[in-house]
């Protein structure tokens, strides 16, 4: 729908060329088409791309600290020196400056010690010297050094590890962003979900996303959880976000019905596409009352396995949750490629319709207005309009001269005949006879 938008400038031309024939040169229509249809791409395509970019929260987990010794190296001198030369130029003395040296032979850099964390993707992140002992006291693994094998000047400076052992319980977890395409949030298809208004999002006390300060994203909301169990859970993520593509989140909601898991659902517009949104439903006592699963899994088997463990458990004991779940994770995740919703058409909103509309008015009026105060005019028509009036003046002449011709005949007059109108023989008895 969004190329009718192409009528504008058509419309708009084809004013200019009933009102403003004269004034209008080819090109200049040109100018007003090709400049519209270029605008409405590229308007259409930005304003798509931002219905469709989503946002994905990934896990990685830090794999090993580094403590990096300081040390300098031998670089090549930055302190040159500057000479002057003359030469000619024209017809006087021109003068150039040049490098003709350096004042020693190298200079020295130096590097200062640093600390750093390394994840599971191999990703390395500075950190504080505190940030590194609170990490390696952590840990509570034995730390190794490491030759670097550094081209170093004086100082040789090599590299302490300390790894992380695999105890999820001691785990240090990195969350970030990821933007990528999601044509479901902006699709009309059976995958479209209820719009949520602010006044049923605090009626249901629906979640937002928790933002990410620092590397740390909480799990659990709606339920304060000990140190351990964020420590286990968190590693759920860590771990398998990177070998599985998975992210959970558990939410909790105290004294609401199932379907407050629905409008969840529908708030996150299903969730992003490496998650798994466990609900909880707890009563005014703060006992388990429901539990509801979503996901984009094709199979829904882990909705099923988790939902039955808590259905049967009936523990919000999390912890003991966090020691269950990875081997189910394992067995049953797997992550849902968009790749698979490529064919859904995306449209731009009405509003986006009309921004883009003001937009196309705005450029063919000014350039209508350009059209008709230039100087350049049809040279065609121009050139016609002058043939015009050189041939109905050139025919009224030649009709003059007849007349006259013609009086000249009735009194017996000698007729000079133009020499490229006379035959052959009249130019013959010319030459000869005079005639």
């Amino acid at each position: 729908m969004i190329w009718f938008l192409i009528f504008v400038p058509v419309i708009a031309a084809a004013l200019l060329l009933i009102f403003f024939t004269k004034k209008v040169v080819w090109w200049e229509v040109a100018a007003m088409i090709v400049p519209s249809a270029i605008i409405i791409l590229l308007m259409n395509t930005i304003m798509i791309n931002s219905r469709t970019s989503d946002t994905e929260y990934l896990g990685a987990y830090t794999k090993k600290v580094v403590y990096y010794e300081a040390w300098n190296e031998r670089v090549s001198c930055r302190h040159p020196i500057y000479c002057t030369r003359s030469y000619p130029c024209g017809k006087s003395t021109c003068t150039t400056t040049y490098v003709c040296g350096h004042h020693h032979p190298y200079d020295v850099d130096y590097h200062p010690e640093h600390w750093s964390k390394i994840d599971n993707l191999g990703a390395e992140y500075d950190i504080s010297k505190a940030e590194y002992n609170r990490l390696k006291e952590q840990f509570d693994t034995k730390t190794y050094f490491v030759e670097l094998n550094r081209d170093y000047h004086s100082i040789d400076g090599d590299a302490y590890h300390t790894n992380f052992a695999g105890q999820p319980e001691k785990s240090d977890v990195i969350n970030s962003e990821h933007s990528y395409t999601n044509k479901i949030k902006a699709s009309h298809s059976i995958f479209k979900f209820e719009d949520i208004s602010e006044k049923e999002k605090t009626r249901w006390k629906l979640y937002d996303y928790p933002s990410i300060r620092g590397y740390y994203q909480p799990i659990v909301l709606g339920q304060k959880v000990d140190a351990i169990t964020e420590k286990k859970l968190q590693y759920l993520n860590g771990y398998f976000g990177a070998n599985k593509q998975f992210k959970t989140f558990i939410l909790f909601f105290t004294d609401q019905s199932v379907e407050a898991a629905l409008k969840q659902r529908s708030y996150w517009e299903g969730g992003n596409k490496n998650e798994f949104i466990i609900c909880i439903g707890k009563d005014k006592s703060g006992n388990f009352d429901w539990v509801k699963c979503f996901s984009w899994m094709k199979k829904p088997s882990l909705e099923v396995e988790v939902e039955d463990y808590f259905n049967a458990t009936k523990d919000l004991e999390l912890s003991k949750f966090a020691d269950w779940m990875p081997s189910k994770i394992s067995q049953h995740w797997e992550r849902r490629n968009f790749k698979d919703f490529e064919y859904l058409e995306i449209e731009v909103t009405e509003n986006q319709m009309w921004i883009i509309l003001v937009v196309i008015l705005l450029y063919n009026i000014g350039i209508s207005i350009w059209v008709v105060i230039n100087e350049f005019e049809d040279a065609d028509i121009q050139s016609q309009s002058n043939k015009k009036t050189f041939t109905k003046k050139s025919g009224f002449q030649q009709r003059l001269e007849e007349m006259e011709r013609a009086r000249k005949i009735a009194r017996g007059e000698q007729i000079d005949v133009e020499p490229e109108k006379l035959s052959f023989m009249q130019k013959i008895r010319r030459k000869y006879y005079g005639e």
